[in-house]
């Protein structure tokens, strides 16, 4: 099934410096799901590998003049009227290519915050968001996933481990260079494969797309994401699309344009 529809409208670009959001420092100083997940959408490196985890080959085959427009926080009876449980949808994720909405494509996303320590790895989350996802399926969302937004604090280093870092000689051939050893803090990794492998062990309906992403704060880097590609719902209809794009049409400057690719350059 593919359903598309013209985009009509387009929320403005937001360049290297632009403003996105603005967060109030007291949920960004205690990690709030708020403040943690604003931020994850506006790293457009780490969003980007999670969103080819969760739609697969339908990522990699986005042309040139493809992205997505994320919306995320919103009150789900604003997108669909009659639609009680959840309560909200933390990411409303529409792809776009050549000026039209890809609607059947379309991907909502459960968020849940883990806060993970160096002495508790082995914790369990309280709450994996899989009611909610039951729910958005059952709303008709065409593909519908649960993420885990991985923060902890950093090992001892004594725990961390020897690594080998690269250098790339050559792009195109995949040509590298060992430069030297390093100690480095894994347990991002190590979390997030633990995750991962809860998420999988525990998850209810093989159509809901699941997700492990370690959230680097100060100076950690990007770590790649533990993923598994969500599988269309076959409850979703064409009514459910229309509603989808009715209120894109009428939020559209309120969504984040995220490309695939960056923006040509004219002479």
């Amino acid at each position: 099934m593919e359903y598309k529809l013209p985009m009509k409208v387009k929320p403005p670009v937001k360049k290297d410096g632009d403003i996105i959001f603005h967060i109030d420092v007291k949920l960004v100083n205690k990690a709030d799901e708020i403040a943690l997940g604003l931020q994850y959408i506006c790293n457009r490196y780490l969003y980007g590998q999670g969103y080819r985890k969760l739609m697969g080959d339908f990522f990699d085959k986005m042309g040139l003049h493809s992205g997505t427009l994320i919306k995320p926080f919103i009150i789900s009876s604003h997108v669909i009227p009659q639609m009680s449980f959840p309560g909200d949808i933390d990411f409303l994720i529409i792809p776009y290519e050549n000026d039209q909405l890809i609607l059947s494509k379309a991907l909502v996303i459960e968020l849940k915050i883990i806060r993970a320590k160096f002495i508790k790895q082995q914790k369990s989350p309280n709450e994996y968001g899989f009611s909610q996802a039951k729910g958005l399926i059952e709303s008709g969302f065409p593909y519908v996933a649960v993420m885990h937004l991985i923060i902890s604090d950093e090992s001892p280093q004594s725990h961390w481990r020897d690594v080998l870092i690269a250098k790339v000689v050559d792009a195109k051939s995949g040509k590298i260079e060992l430069i030297e050893t390093i100690k480095k803090d894994m347990m991002p990794i190590s979390l997030m494969e633990r995750g991962f492998g809860r998420l999988v062990h525990n998850c209810p309906d093989e159509r809901i797309g699941l997700l492990a992403t370690y959230f680097a704060q100060e100076k950690a880097g990007n770590w790649l994401p533990c993923g598994k590609e969500a599988k269309f719902n076959d409850k979703c209809t064409v009514g459910i699309l229309d509603k989808i794009a009715e209120y894109y049409y009428q939020n559209y400057t309120t969504f984040l344009d995220t490309r695939k690719y960056p923006p040509i350059k004219k002479d």
